[in-house]
């Protein structure tokens, strides 16, 4: 390891997208229905959003690539600055 548990670390999207492909796998749904069913309804979001594919019929790439409106973002933004909770429901640990 480059750094001590809990110390510091460097940001690598390879990571990100292999925690989501477990993630989806171990879940056995697209990676879409869980932000949809765990964060995107009840953060309260209105509008759809879209998730780039790795390749057309693909998977999602789970580092990056949601597409969805300024305000959205801005309750994902909210969402973290209040600790993953959402009127006072805690919707991320």
């Amino acid at each position: 390891m480059r750094y001590q548990p809990d110390s510091k670390g460097t940001y690598r999207s390879i990571d990100t997208e292999l925690l989501g492909q477990v993630l989806a796998k171990v879940e056995g749904q697209p990676l879409a229905n869980l932000l949809a069913r765990n964060i995107w309804a009840p953060m309260g979001a209105q509008d759809s959003a879209t998730w780039n594919l790795d390749h057309d019929s693909g998977n999602e790439k789970a580092c990056c690539c949601i597409n969805t409106t300024a305000r959205h973002y801005a309750k994902l933004g909210q969402l973290v600055l209040n600790d993953g909770q959402f009127h006072g429901r805690h919707i991320i640990p």
